[in-house]
């Protein structure tokens, strides 16, 4: 988007509007002066995370870090000592061993996804099939969920965040059309990008299947090793623009909040899906069917699950 067209004020208004006791923001920007500056936007990010301040003396500074790493249940010599790296701090001697200034800029990458994910464990909404419940939605409009069941699987994402490998949800709607929603996030390390969607519509007097399935951009260099550009769902950084669908649609919705027209999904419908998310995850811990919209008794018990999702108590 064009300069001066708000993009700051209306992130700063929608920071105040949520309040400080609903979600934990972090926040890394971009300059002309740190055009020089490796991982500058994730050294501010860091900052923030561990509330570090500017001026702190190192002693401090290596302190916070250690007791946050801790937290996350994240704690290593090399951990703590890539961080301090990225900070530009002095770092203990065999903290950083056998690595080289390639891999550690890897293993800072990886330290970095690995922050976020731990944080996750500690934010109030956990991600999983939210976009296929809006299609679906926006597809059979004006219909409306009435009932969610759901069943999951846990493995590899329990102990990183608290979610299900993968999860299936039966949705029942208003006009009698029943859906069926399937989400997982359990292939391997070597499809770190892949994502697919298979949509299968059957009625009374026929059936509609799209198939929305593509194979990863596969490049492998001597170099670098394996990558896979421009393979995820909402795009990738090229150059100086992002590339993929999730830029255009995030600069449509900034300009319609600007420009004060419709935006594509009203609140309304954006609630109805987080709404029947949350039922969902409720309804795959409880092992019963969910009424929605919700009655005092399930957001109550929702508000429990999600508790226990922060402390980690489903790990």
């Amino acid at each position: 988007a064009e300069p001066g067209m708000g993009k700051s004020r209306l992130v700063h208004e929608f920071r105040q509007r949520i309040g400080k006791d609903r979600a934990f923001i972090l926040s890394g920007s971009c300059s002309p002066d740190g055009q020089q500056t490796p991982f500058l936007p994730f050294i501010e990010v860091v900052r923030g995370s561990f509330r570090i301040s500017a001026g702190e003396v190192e002693k401090d500074i290596a302190q916070k870090l250690e007791m946050g790493l801790t937290a996350l249940g994240l704690h290593s010599p090399r951990n703590l000592g890539l961080l301090l790296h990225l900070l530009g701090l002095k770092v203990p001697d065999d903290a950083l061993v056998g690595l080289d200034g390639l891999l550690i800029g890897l293993r800072t990458r990886e330290l970095l996804q690995q922050l976020l994910e731990a944080r996750c464990r500690l934010s109030p909404v956990v991600m999983e099939s939210t976009h296929d419940l809006d299609f679906v939605y926006w597809l059979l409009e004006p219909a409306k969920p009435i009932r969610v069941y759901s069943q999951g699987a846990y493995g590899y994402m329990q102990p990183v965040n608290g979610s299900h490998d993968v999860m299936f949800t039966t949705v029942t709607m208003d006009n009698g059309v029943v859906v069926m929603i399937g989400g997982g996030w359990n292939l391997p390390g070597s499809y770190p990008n892949y994502c697919s969607t298979w949509i299968e519509i059957t009625g009374t007097d026929g059936s509609l299947f799209l198939d929305d399935t593509q194979r990863d951009n596969w490049l492998n260099t001597e170099r670098r090793g394996q990558e896979f550009p421009m393979s995820t769902m909402p795009g990738e950084q090229v150059d100086h623009v992002f590339a993929g669908g999730i830029g255009p649609e995030t600069i449509y919705f900034l300009e319609s909040c600007i420009k004060n027209r419709p935006v594509m999904v009203t609140p309304e419908s954006a609630r109805r899906v987080m709404e029947t998310y949350s039922a969902a995850d409720l309804s795959a811990d409880i092992g019963e069917p969910v009424s929605l919209p919700l009655n005092n008794e399930a957001i109550s018990a929702i508000a429990d699950f999600k508790k226990k999702i922060r402390a980690g108590l489903n790990n």
